[in-house]
């Protein structure tokens, strides 16, 4: 059995472990408590991935602190009256899950708030982990500086603290990324740098763009348009949603 001196703890651990977004509470949940007795409370789903600061609640689940299935309550979720839904996956399919609306919360890294729900009002809270020496580029044994990655492929996700943290540290390092065989992934595309040239495509869909502002309004229309420019070779397509 648990202390309360260690409930106390974890709680405040969840509550400071993370940079989290999160939109509000979800549905209102029927669950039962140990008593049987049948009552309702707000339910809460948040998308984690294994990253230190995140973990925690993981293993918070493990432990049995929490219970992250759904309509299920562990202590903490039975005193504070709440029900918390886990869902665990790769850092990149967690930011798409907020961003569609398919949990409440999600833990990312500041450098990321704005990308994944750009059309979403959210609310940042807790920024209190810093990354301070917890972000690295894991390599296999043979691999003892960085001038032994050239020529080597590195991977990770584009626009992301992952290409910032590599490419900033190459220029500190007095290096050129285009000395390095850099595999940025988006979703499920990968794009391998250094290499000639990238065809990206344009699809306006705002009316007063400068250069085709009107002509594809239509979501149709939009829709032929960007999959006829990838079938012209672009591979990657911009729409253009907002005049600037």
């Amino acid at each position: 059995m648990k202390n309360i001196n260690n409930k106390t703890s974890w709680a405040v651990a969840l509550g400071c472990a993370a940079l989290i977004t999160l939109n509000g509470c979800g549905k209102q949940e029927s669950t039962s408590s140990e008593a049987g007795d049948a009552k309702t409370v707000p339910s809460f789903s948040l998308a984690w991935s294994e990253y230190p600061s995140w973990s925690v609640f993981g293993v918070a689940d493990v432990t049995g602190i929490i219970n992250g299935k759904k309509g299920e309550l562990g202590p903490v979720e039975e005193k504070w009256g709440v029900d918390i839904e886990l869902k665990e996956a790769e850092y990149d399919p967690c930011l798409a899950m907020y961003g569609a609306g398919q949990c409440d919360a999600v833990c990312i890294t500041n450098m990321d708030i704005l990308s994944p729900a750009i059309g979403r009002p959210g609310v940042m809270v807790l920024p209190t982990s810093t990354s301070f020496g917890a972000d690295a580029c894991l390599v296999t044994a043979d691999i003892k500086s960085v001038e032994d990655l050239k020529g080597k492929k590195v991977f990770g996700l584009e626009k992301s603290v992952s290409e910032y943290c590599f490419v900033r540290n190459i220029e500190l390092l007095g290096q050129a990324e285009v000395a390095f065989r850099v595999c940025w992934t988006v979703r499920d595309f990968v794009f391998k740098f250094p290499r000639p040239m990238v065809v990206m495509g344009v699809v306006n869909t705002t009316p007063d763009s400068f250069s085709d502002g009107g002509h594809f309004l239509d979501t149709d229309m939009a829709t032929d348009h960007g999959l006829r420019l990838a079938d012209e070779g672009a591979e990657s397509i911009d729409i253009g949603g907002e005049s600037t």
